[in-house]
């Protein structure tokens, strides 16, 4: 079913819902659930997430390029440790060589590292540093994308609990102004300022077109929460079901 929009008289929405608890139509609980929806800008998600894993791969691509020189060095390091624990070997075989003198060859043939481990951490610390990077970036987005869903949910049901419960009544918008002292990617903080039934209320919103819906200096009508700090929205935007 298409939903439309428009302007309410004084007392009209009262008579076209009811009082709460409100049963509310399918489409209506719909858009409701749909209204708090995240909207996530994957393209820029892309291009910020394709940027942080670019030292990642280049830890990995470190990693693959200097396999020939560390297995280069590494042979050339067995080898020579290689003629090292020959002559020490060839040295214990000596019948008349001293106690002590055969401890520390002993002891020296111990400290030797063993075959072609000698330079390999080496070069896999490259690999696991930049796979670690990957999967620390990949991580990150996929918190952030689920921390903005769930919050786009919380929204959804804070609507929906709204139009099931709120009171209906005319605000009078004080102030509506940016803030810019508070970001959100990038975004400026809404503060809008308004007056209903007497009573002070204020909104802090992040999202420019829920602000742009309380126009500074407007007399509107308005669907809000009986807590102070809950939610407040416009009757004129809800849709016609």
């Amino acid at each position: 079913m298409d939903l439309t929009f428009g302007p309410r008289n004084a007392g009209a929405s009262e008579a076209r819902f009811g009082s709460p608890p409100r049963q509310l139509s399918p489409p209506l609980r719909d858009w409701a659930l749909r209204h708090g929806a995240a909207k996530i800008r994957w393209w820029l998600l892309a291009i910020i997430g394709l940027a942080n894993m670019l030292g990642g791969v280049m830890f990995i691509t470190a990693y693959f390029g200097s396999r020939d020189t560390y297995a280069q060095a590494e042979a050339q390091a067995d080898s020579t440790g290689e003629g090292t624990r020959q002559h020490l070997q060839e040295m214990l075989a000596q019948p008349d060589l001293p106690a002590q003198a055969r401890a520390a060859i002993v002891a020296a043939q111990n400290r030797l590292a063993p075959v072609g481990h000698r330079n390999r951490s080496s070069a896999e610390w490259l690999l696991w540093g930049g796979l670690a990077w990957i999967a620390f970036d990949a991580l990150l987005i996929g918190g952030i994308v689920a921390w903005a869903k769930a919050r786009g949910a919380r929204r959804g049901r804070q609507m929906l609990v709204l139009l099931e419960s709120g009171r209906f009544g005319t605000a009078r918008v004080l102030a509506n102004q940016v803030d810019y002292s508070i970001q959100l990617n990038g975004a400026p903080r809404r503060l809008v300022a308004l007056e209903i039934g007497g009573q002070p209320r204020q909104i802090k919103t992040f999202d420019n077109n829920y602000a742009n819906l309380f126009p500074q200096g407007a007399l509107i009508e308005v669907l809000y929460a009986s807590d102070p700090s809950g939610m407040v929205f416009p009757t004129a935007a809800i849709p016609v079901v």
